[in-house]
């Protein structure tokens, strides 16, 4: 092989890399993973249990799927828009035998309903958060549990607050709808 051919192969392989690690951010959906004390703290706060459905939106390597289903025992799923990171939490799941619990799903969770969720987990952005609101709003009922690391809602208030973990507790607020109409 020529030194020219081995400069395109090495250029090539480089930029390979450099799409794979740099994906989620291309996408949108930068990745950082929640520390595992942060994690067991967000499940905590959301008082996980058995009969929970939790969602991890921008699940990563799965982690947060992964305690909510061993420790609490409570059906996940999860929604990850980099392949990449989605095949590693499939291999996890399937090693660490707890197929067919979490569910996971290739996509933006932009597109997919969470209206199942009774609790919803996640680690996003500011900015996501702030887009995200509506949706959550619309989708989930009344006092379900949303928990975030990290960022927090402009409209919402915290339930509860752990400062130590950055993990914020949220109810979602009742619809506009919902409220009883006065007397006419």
């Amino acid at each position: 092989m020529t030194g020219w051919a081995w400069g395109v192969l090495v250029a090539g392989a480089s930029a390979g890399v450099l799409v794979w690690i740099y994906w989620a951010e291309l996408i949108g959906a930068g990745w950082s993973p929640t520390p595992s004390v942060s994690v067991q703290k967000m499940l905590e706060l959301a008082e996980v249990g058995p009969s929970d459905v939790v969602y991890d939106l921008g699940c990563g390597d799965g982690r947060v799927l992964v305690w909510a289903t061993r420790r609490y025992g409570a059906h996940t799923v999860g929604i990850e828009a980099d392949p990449t990171r989605l095949a590693w939490t499939w291999l996890r799941v399937r090693l660490l035998r707890l197929h067919p619990r979490p569910r996971l799903i290739w996509g933006n969770f932009f597109h997919h309903s969470v209206e199942d969720a009774t609790v919803v987990c996640l680690f996003l952005s500011r900015s996501v958060n702030l887009r995200l609101e509506p949706k959550l709003r619309r989708e989930l009922p009344p006092g379900a549990r949303v928990v975030s690391y990290w960022w927090t809602f402009e409209r919402w208030h915290p339930e509860r607050i752990s400062s130590a973990e950055h993990v914020y507790l949220f109810r979602v607020p009742p619809h506009a709808d919902s409220q009883p109409q006065p007397p006419r």
